[in-house]
């Protein structure tokens, strides 16, 4: 998941020939939290001596963002702390290589609105992007299918009689598959596989070179930020939200059927990937490697007054296989 969009787009006014550091100092003006400086950073320390209480200006900073006080910072026990080093030790290579030189921490949260996030912060001479990451404690207490099938049900605003159960077969943590997904936006941050990862850092990332091997996946599919090409779209994905962003939940249970219908036919490995580039990118990256070695155990089952309605296997898709084809190389 990715931060909202933070309330900096009028000091990017005229950025087009803003200098780097006049760019970074823009973006840290709107919210210090995104000043590398303020975090201690040694790419050397290994990733699992990244999991630390989070900075003081970070609970502030998610405070003020979710309007939730009540946050504080978690400190994962000796079990847990195990949990997360199978998680890093699953990683594919590259996300892994850019978490050892991009990721500031790995930060736990008590009663995180969401499962997961990725925020950025900025370097203020080479305006090079580094991220770090906001866990729900709760993460590494649950397995994925648990989170997965959790995650549908803030889509619909009265799930009535219904339920979407998602199972994946490989009965792994569900912090294995959020560190997955949120890797997949520190790489975005920092080695740009979108155009950009949030509106205000257009100026900064647009003079950023497309990571090799994973942009096209992008450009293939999405025209705009949040509108895919022709061919791509479905009925009533553009209402699609999840956890109360964007006003939501915009639809109804009853609904359920002819959405996921319409995800069936589409390139788009799951509800929360069809909202928009950085999540899509990130779901279709974590789907493939925690399901690639058996990609038909991933189901999305939607059921109604106890019967089965709609049932399907996203990675069997020939939309989806077509995209998913060369990110075993992609990713090393």
């Amino acid at each position: 998941m990715l931060p909202a969009l933070a309330a900096v787009l009028m000091a990017f006014a005229g950025a087009g020939c803003a200098s780097l550091p006049d760019l970074a100092a823009r973006l840290i003006a709107g919210n210090r939290v995104h000043d590398l400086e303020l975090f201690r950073f040694d790419p050397s320390t290994p990733l699992i001596d990244r999991v630390q209480p989070a900075p003081p200006h970070a609970p502030k900073y998610l405070q003020e963002l979710d309007e939730r006080p009540d946050y504080r910072s978690y400190r994962p026990n000796a079990a847990e702390r195990a949990k997360i080093q199978l998680a890093i030790n699953e990683l594919p290579p590259r996300l892994a290589r850019n978490l050892r030189e991009r990721g500031l921490g790995l930060y736990f949260i008590d009663d995180f609105l969401t499962s997961g996030m990725t925020d950025f912060a900025v370097d203020r001479q080479s305006g090079e992007l580094y991220s770090f990451m906001i866990f729900h404690r709760d993460s590494l207490r649950k397995d994925v299918d648990t989170l997965l099938t959790e995650r549908e049900a803030p889509a619909f605003r009265d799930a009535g009689s219904g339920k979407v159960y998602v199972t994946t077969g490989t009965y792994v943590s569900a912090f294995t598959y959020l560190l997955l997904h949120e890797a997949t936006h520190a790489l975005d941050y920092s080695r740009r596989i979108g155009p950009y990862v949030e509106e205000h850092l257009e100026p900064l990332q647009s003079r950023q070179p497309r990571a090799e091997g994973l942009a096209d996946l992008i450009d293939d599919v999405w025209a705009e930020y949040r509108e895919p090409r022709a061919g791509s779209d479905f009925d009533r994905r553009d209402k699609i939200s999840f956890y109360g962003f964007r006003k939501g939940p915009h639809l109804r249970y009853r609904q359920a059927v002819p959405l996921y219908t319409g995800l069936i036919n589409s390139p788009f490995v799951s509800l929360y990937g069809a909202q928009m580039m950085p999540e899509d990118i990130a779901e279709l990256v974590s789907m493939y490697w925690l399901t690639r070695k058996q990609p038909d155990a991933y189901i999305i089952r939607v059921q109604q007054s106890g019967s089965l309605m709609v049932g399907f296997q996203p990675m069997l898709s020939k939309k989806i296989r077509r995209r998913v084809a060369g990110l075993k190389q992609a990713l090393q």
